[in-house]
Protein backbone atom coordinates (compact mmCIF):
# COMPACT_ATOMS: atom_id res chain seq x y z
CA UNK A 1 0.00 0.00 0.00
CA UNK A 2 1.87 3.08 -0.96
CA UNK A 3 0.80 6.59 -1.92
CA UNK A 4 -1.02 9.73 -0.38
CA UNK A 5 1.41 9.73 2.94
CA UNK A 6 1.06 6.15 3.51
CA UNK A 7 4.32 4.17 4.02
CA UNK A 8 3.31 1.08 5.57
CA UNK A 9 4.12 -2.51 3.55
CA UNK A 10 0.70 -3.73 4.31
CA UNK A 11 -0.53 -5.38 0.77
CA UNK A 12 -3.78 -5.13 -0.57
CA UNK A 13 -4.38 -6.51 -3.48
CA UNK A 14 -2.73 -10.41 -4.54
CA UNK A 15 -2.79 -12.74 -7.05
CA UNK A 16 -4.45 -15.70 -5.88
CA UNK A 17 -4.85 -19.46 -7.88
CA UNK A 18 -8.25 -20.09 -8.72
CA UNK A 19 -9.46 -16.73 -8.43
CA UNK A 20 -9.21 -13.28 -10.62
CA UNK A 21 -6.59 -11.37 -11.13
CA UNK A 22 -6.32 -9.57 -8.58
CA UNK A 23 -8.32 -9.84 -5.41
CA UNK A 24 -8.53 -7.94 -1.94
CA UNK A 25 -7.50 -9.88 0.00
CA UNK A 26 -8.20 -8.04 3.62
CA UNK A 27 -9.17 -8.04 6.95
CA UNK A 28 -12.88 -7.46 7.97
CA UNK A 29 -14.02 -4.57 9.49
CA UNK A 30 -17.05 -4.35 11.92
CA UNK A 31 -16.87 -0.46 12.01
CA UNK A 32 -15.09 1.91 14.08
CA UNK A 33 -15.07 2.13 17.64
CA UNK A 34 -15.93 4.65 20.42
CA UNK A 35 -12.25 5.10 20.59
CA UNK A 36 -11.63 5.66 16.47
CA UNK A 37 -9.92 2.38 16.15
CA UNK A 38 -11.06 0.08 13.76
CA UNK A 39 -13.24 -3.03 14.91
CA UNK A 40 -11.48 -5.76 13.29
CA UNK A 41 -12.75 -9.45 13.22
CA UNK A 42 -11.18 -12.49 14.08
CA UNK A 43 -12.09 -14.77 11.13
CA UNK A 44 -10.28 -17.53 12.18
CA UNK A 45 -11.80 -17.60 16.03
CA UNK A 46 -8.07 -18.10 17.58
CA UNK A 47 -8.61 -15.62 20.30
CA UNK A 48 -6.02 -13.05 18.30
CA UNK A 49 -6.06 -10.63 15.43
CA UNK A 50 -3.75 -11.24 12.74
CA UNK A 51 -2.87 -9.81 9.55
CA UNK A 52 -0.31 -11.77 8.03
CA UNK A 53 -1.80 -13.58 5.08
CA UNK A 54 -3.69 -16.65 6.01
CA UNK A 55 -4.71 -15.10 9.46
CA UNK A 56 -7.71 -13.37 9.82
CA UNK A 57 -8.44 -12.23 5.98
CA UNK A 58 -11.06 -13.14 3.36
CA UNK A 59 -10.95 -12.33 -0.16
CA UNK A 60 -13.03 -9.47 0.04
CA UNK A 61 -13.88 -8.40 -4.37
CA UNK A 62 -11.99 -8.55 -7.39
CA UNK A 63 -10.31 -5.43 -9.30
CA UNK A 64 -11.19 -6.31 -12.49
CA UNK A 65 -14.53 -5.24 -13.51
CA UNK A 66 -16.82 -8.47 -14.35
CA UNK A 67 -18.71 -6.23 -17.07
CA UNK A 68 -17.98 -3.58 -19.39
CA UNK A 69 -20.38 -1.08 -21.14
CA UNK A 70 -19.64 1.14 -23.93
CA UNK A 71 -22.54 2.53 -26.12
CA UNK A 72 -23.27 5.41 -29.06
CA UNK A 73 -25.65 7.04 -30.12
CA UNK A 74 -26.48 9.36 -33.41
CA UNK A 75 -29.35 10.86 -34.35
CA UNK A 76 -30.30 12.96 -37.32
CA UNK A 77 -32.96 15.60 -38.34
CA UNK A 78 -32.81 17.62 -41.39
CA UNK A 79 -29.59 19.32 -40.68
CA UNK A 80 -29.04 18.62 -37.46
CA UNK A 81 -27.23 15.43 -35.84
CA UNK A 82 -26.47 14.50 -32.10
CA UNK A 83 -23.88 12.21 -31.27
CA UNK A 84 -23.02 10.63 -27.97
CA UNK A 85 -20.28 8.16 -26.57
CA UNK A 86 -21.31 6.39 -22.78
CA UNK A 87 -18.83 4.16 -20.93
CA UNK A 88 -19.00 1.81 -18.09
CA UNK A 89 -17.60 -0.57 -15.64
CA UNK A 90 -19.52 -3.39 -13.15
CA UNK A 91 -19.14 -6.13 -10.42
CA UNK A 92 -15.06 -5.06 -9.03
CA UNK A 93 -14.29 -2.27 -6.45
CA UNK A 94 -11.84 0.14 -5.38
CA UNK A 95 -9.73 0.43 -2.20
CA UNK A 96 -10.11 4.42 -1.30
CA UNK A 97 -6.02 4.40 0.41
CA UNK A 98 -6.83 8.32 -0.19
CA UNK A 99 -9.75 8.33 2.31
CA UNK A 100 -7.69 6.07 4.77
CA UNK A 101 -5.03 8.22 5.20
CA UNK A 102 -6.88 12.40 4.65
CA UNK A 103 -9.86 10.59 7.36
CA UNK A 104 -7.14 9.60 10.01
CA UNK A 105 -7.21 12.72 12.59
CA UNK A 106 -3.63 11.18 14.17
CA UNK A 107 -2.57 13.37 11.00
CA UNK A 108 -3.57 16.50 12.08
CA UNK A 109 -1.80 19.15 12.12
CA UNK A 110 0.91 18.16 9.90
CA UNK A 111 -1.73 16.98 7.23
CA UNK A 112 -5.05 18.15 6.25
CA UNK A 113 -8.09 15.92 6.64
CA UNK A 114 -11.19 15.41 4.34
CA UNK A 115 -14.62 17.10 4.73
CA UNK A 116 -16.40 15.41 7.67
CA UNK A 117 -12.84 13.74 8.97
CA UNK A 118 -13.39 15.30 12.35
CA UNK A 119 -17.20 14.43 12.62
CA UNK A 120 -16.62 10.48 11.37
CA UNK A 121 -13.73 10.37 14.71
CA UNK A 122 -11.61 7.89 13.08
CA UNK A 123 -7.58 7.68 14.39
CA UNK A 124 -6.88 4.53 12.74
CA UNK A 125 -5.12 3.85 9.42
CA UNK A 126 -5.21 -0.04 10.11
CA UNK A 127 -5.68 -1.48 6.27
CA UNK A 128 -9.06 -3.44 6.04
CA UNK A 129 -12.07 -3.84 4.17
CA UNK A 130 -13.66 -0.75 5.57
CA UNK A 131 -12.05 1.45 2.99
CA UNK A 132 -13.30 -0.91 0.18
CA UNK A 133 -16.00 0.57 -1.83
CA UNK A 134 -17.51 -0.27 -5.23
CA UNK A 135 -16.29 0.90 -8.75
CA UNK A 136 -19.48 0.81 -10.55
CA UNK A 137 -20.12 3.95 -12.62
CA UNK A 138 -21.43 5.06 -15.91
CA UNK A 139 -19.45 7.27 -17.92
CA UNK A 140 -20.97 9.83 -20.22
CA UNK A 141 -17.87 10.26 -22.47
CA UNK A 142 -19.12 12.99 -25.00
CA UNK A 143 -21.89 14.73 -26.49
CA UNK A 144 -21.77 16.65 -29.74
CA UNK A 145 -24.15 18.64 -31.59
CA UNK A 146 -23.66 19.25 -35.10
CA UNK A 147 -25.67 21.87 -37.64
CA UNK A 148 -24.89 21.45 -41.24
CA UNK A 149 -25.68 24.78 -42.26
CA UNK A 150 -27.32 25.43 -45.89
CA UNK A 151 -25.96 28.47 -47.49
CA UNK A 152 -27.08 28.79 -51.26
CA UNK A 153 -25.58 32.23 -51.73
CA UNK A 154 -22.13 30.43 -51.06
CA UNK A 155 -22.93 26.89 -53.61
CA UNK A 156 -20.38 28.08 -55.89
CA UNK A 157 -17.61 28.09 -53.32
CA UNK A 158 -18.37 26.04 -50.20
CA UNK A 159 -20.15 22.55 -50.60
CA UNK A 160 -20.27 22.36 -46.81
CA UNK A 161 -20.50 24.41 -44.14
CA UNK A 162 -20.47 22.79 -40.42
CA UNK A 163 -21.08 24.12 -37.09
CA UNK A 164 -20.49 21.62 -33.82
CA UNK A 165 -20.94 22.49 -29.96
CA UNK A 166 -18.89 19.27 -28.26
CA UNK A 167 -19.01 18.67 -24.39
CA UNK A 168 -16.34 16.28 -23.05
CA UNK A 169 -16.47 14.30 -19.88
CA UNK A 170 -20.15 14.84 -19.14
CA UNK A 171 -21.04 13.36 -16.11
CA UNK A 172 -20.42 10.32 -14.36
CA UNK A 173 -22.41 8.21 -12.64
CA UNK A 174 -21.62 6.32 -9.35
CA UNK A 175 -21.74 5.50 -5.86
CA UNK A 176 -17.67 6.02 -5.64
CA UNK A 177 -16.66 8.43 -2.73
CA UNK A 178 -13.46 9.25 -4.00
CA UNK A 179 -12.52 12.05 -7.07
CA UNK A 180 -13.35 9.43 -9.74
CA UNK A 181 -13.99 5.60 -9.98
CA UNK A 182 -11.87 5.48 -13.80
CA UNK A 183 -8.38 4.70 -12.18
CA UNK A 184 -6.41 2.25 -13.08
CA UNK A 185 -7.06 -1.31 -12.62
CA UNK A 186 -4.60 -2.44 -15.41
CA UNK A 187 -1.29 -1.45 -14.77
CA UNK A 188 1.67 -0.73 -12.19
CA UNK A 189 2.69 3.16 -13.07
CA UNK A 190 6.52 4.40 -12.38
CA UNK A 191 7.49 7.93 -11.22
CA UNK A 192 9.56 9.87 -12.38
CA UNK A 193 12.84 7.92 -10.82
CA UNK A 194 11.49 4.77 -12.29
CA UNK A 195 9.80 3.31 -9.32
CA UNK A 196 7.19 1.39 -9.76
CA UNK A 197 3.90 2.06 -7.59
CA UNK A 198 1.48 -0.21 -6.99
CA UNK A 199 -1.61 1.64 -8.20
CA UNK A 200 -3.56 -1.80 -9.23
CA UNK A 201 -7.37 -1.68 -8.04
CA UNK A 202 -6.11 1.84 -5.14
CA UNK A 203 -7.06 5.26 -5.11
CA UNK A 204 -3.76 6.45 -3.82
CA UNK A 205 -3.82 9.77 -5.22
CA UNK A 206 -1.92 9.01 -7.98
CA UNK A 207 -4.24 10.39 -10.36
CA UNK A 208 -4.90 13.70 -12.09
CA UNK A 209 -8.83 13.92 -12.38
CA UNK A 210 -10.48 14.31 -15.10
CA UNK A 211 -11.80 17.84 -16.84
CA UNK A 212 -15.17 18.67 -18.39
CA UNK A 213 -14.44 20.30 -21.60
CA UNK A 214 -15.95 22.49 -24.06
CA UNK A 215 -15.51 23.10 -27.41
CA UNK A 216 -16.69 24.75 -31.07
CA UNK A 217 -16.11 23.50 -33.91
CA UNK A 218 -16.16 24.47 -37.76
CA UNK A 219 -15.79 22.98 -40.27
CA UNK A 220 -15.76 24.09 -44.36
CA UNK A 221 -15.54 22.17 -47.29
CA UNK A 222 -14.82 24.32 -50.92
Amino acid sequence: MTGAGITSNNQVVYQMVGHPVGVYYLQKSNGIGADGKCIVEDLNDDGEIDANPGGDRYIAGQVMPKTYLGASLNIRYKQFDLSTQWNGAFGHKIYNGTSLFYSNLTNLPSYNVMKGAPERGIYDSNITDYWLEKGNYVNIDYITLGWNVKAPKLDKVVKNLRLTFSVNNVATITKYSGITPMINSTKIVQDTNDKDYNTFGMDNKRLYPLARTYSLGLSVNF
